[in-house]
């Protein structure tokens, strides 16, 4: 059997197996991230998948809503441990996001239907030690915000069974997970348990 045949004959084996590999790479990926950030010294912890919330508009195309991404961090600064819930804000009525600011300045994060009221801490990474973005935005156009919050704010966050966001202003919206919510439950339980140790 000549070599182009051979290689022929192997190529469906080698896809299959590269395949699998790729797959078992996958499946390894942490659902917890700590890295030490060089530039700051801040040692920063959040788990993979943020929660996707949209309105509850079950009809509207997914590219027709707004959407709110939610995030857990520790940040553990010189020996200081603060935690933040970071909000990627993506609205397709207001890209550049100016007009829908106010609205988030204040929120409300419903956990389990206890309120917990949230002001904005800042709206850059900078503002929790970090040189860059901490999570990776559903949208590039999105705004980042940042609240801090207790570890028992963290801890309702990560166990509630439901979670629901209300907005503040003189047109407040209510928002609730839409996407990869059983993942993003998944890995905020892991995160709970990490910062716990």
């Amino acid at each position: 059997m000549s070599q182009p045949q051979r290689t022929q004959q192997w190529a469906p084996v080698i896809s299959v197996a590269v395949i699998v590999l790729l797959s078992a790479c996958t499946a390894r990926q942490p659902t917890v991230v700590e890295e030490l950030d060089e530039f700051t010294a801040a040692s920063i912890t959040y788990s993979q998948t943020p929660v996707v919330m949209s309105p509850d508009r079950v009809f509207a195309e997914p590219s027709e809503r707004p959407y709110v991404d939610i995030g857990a961090i520790e940040v553990n600064h010189n020996r200081v441990r603060q935690y933040y819930l970071w909000l990627g804000i993506w609205d397709i009525n207001d890209t550049k996001g100016t007009d829908k600011l106010e609205e988030f300045e204040s929120i409300v994060l419903i956990a389990d239907g206890q309120e917990l009221p949230l002001d904005v801490h800042g709206w850059t990474h900078e503002v929790i030690s970090s040189s860059k973005p901490v999570y990776k935005k559903l949208f590039a156009e999105a705004v980042d915000a940042y609240y801090q919050v207790s570890l028992e704010q963290v801890r309702l966050f990560a166990k509630a069974d439901r979670i629901e966001l209300r907005t503040t202003g003189s047109a407040p919206r209510e928002f609730v997970p839409w996407y990869r919510e059983k993942e993003a439950k998944s890995d905020l339980a892991e995160f709970l348990r990490r910062i716990l140790e």
